[in-house]
């Protein structure tokens, strides 16, 4: 497998790196110190150009001045946290405000956005790019010294892998994600919109109007949110759902069911490219971006609406609202784990 080092340039005096990661069947993967992101996918073409599977951006700058998450790390909370409150043993926190009237993914130049350490280990079938950040006690209000190590690795079988491990020093909140959207299309100038979705998933939550969780977990039985069998996403989005009023398609976590080996499916029938996914985490959010970021090109392409889709693995959110939801304390002594894995399957 062939790495290269290049850089992911500068912002405000800072230089950030990305590593290619390129295997015998000419599918490379690109992942940044800056946020530790993957920020490629490419499959590439006759002449030698790689077309990319996902949503990202061509430099550090970039990244900053969008205002988006893609590919990135995300937390210490994935999602929102209503009001930006919650409860420890007791006691009461605040976090900054930055979505409306909540609190959204770690808050502001949260993890995203920081510059991790990194280090490479090579084999013969797998490159794996070791991510190391200490995120500061009381970094945008969360209590505790935050050690996190973020493993992206890539191998000849096509998957991808992303592993996470934490300790805190006090008790805090820790359920984070990764920010990938996909578009098999290879062009994100085409809606992801011809791809189909299965989710192995007979429950889902519900949203209020700010796109917060609400209870309680409701099956999927005779609505759009039923993925169980592969559907056309152009179907579920035009479905008549209430819900897609305020969220422009999906933006719902889905809880896994684990009765199958696939826990999630992507197909585009036109590339004839699909994407299988695995987790140890117990939901997946699934979003399909409606709304449109403050960038006006992604890979030289206009950004346009459902430009691409995430499958963002997770605890379920919500639980800082509703203990039913889950557990996202992480306490002293303790290890927080958890690993998903992306693979491509290319069709001949």
């Amino acid at each position: 497998m062939k790495v290269e080092i290049k850089s992911f340039g500068s912002y405000q005096g800072i230089d950030y790196d990305e590593i290619l990661i390129t295997n015998q069947q000419g599918v490379q993967i690109g992942f940044s110190s800056l946020g530790a992101r993957i920020n490629r996918w490419g499959i590439q073409k006759d002449s030698g150009d790689y077309e990319q599977i996902i949503l990202g951006h061509n430099t550090a700058a970039d990244v900053f001045e969008s205002g988006s998450y893609y590919g990135s790390t995300v937390g210490r909370v994935a999602g929102r946290i209503e009001m930006g409150q919650f409860t420890i043993d007791d006691q009461e926190y605040q976090l900054p405000l930055n979505n409306g009237a909540n609190h959204l993914h770690g808050g502001p130049h949260s993890i995203d956005e920081q510059l991790f350490d990194y280090t490479i280990e090579e084999s013969e079938n797998e490159v794996r790019v070791v991510f190391t950040f200490v995120d500061s006690d009381g970094k945008n209000g969360y209590p505790g010294e935050l050690h996190l190590t973020v493993v992206h690795s890539f191998n000849e079988q096509n998957e991808w892998r992303i592993s996470y491990e934490a300790t805190t020093n006090q008790a805090t909140l820790f359920n984070p994600t990764n920010h990938v959207y996909f578009n098999l299309n290879g062009d994100n100038n085409k809606p992801a919109l011809n791809h189909t979705l299965k989710v192995n998933s007979s429950r889902y939550l519900p949203l209020k109007e700010d796109t917060t969780p609400v209870g309680p977990i409701e099956s999927v039985e005779q609505t759009v949110f039923d993925l169980r069998q592969p559907r056309l996403l152009a179907d579920c989005v035009e479905a008549d759902e209430p819900q897609f009023v305020y969220t422009k398609g999906f933006d719902h976590p889905f809880i896994l069911d684990k009765t199958e080996d696939i826990h999630a499916e992507l197909y585009c029938a036109d590339t004839k490219r699909r994407i299988v996914m695995t987790t140890d985490e117990v939901a997946v959010v699934i979003y399909t971006h409606g709304y449109l970021v403050d960038i006006d090109e992604i890979w030289g392409n206009p950004l346009v609406p459902f430009a691409g889709i995430t499958l963002e693995t997770q605890n379920v959110p919500g639980a800082t609202m509703y203990s039913y939801f889950g557990d996202t304390v992480l306490r002293p002594g303790e290890v927080y784990r958890s690993s998903t894995m992306y693979r491509l399957e290319l069709e001949v």
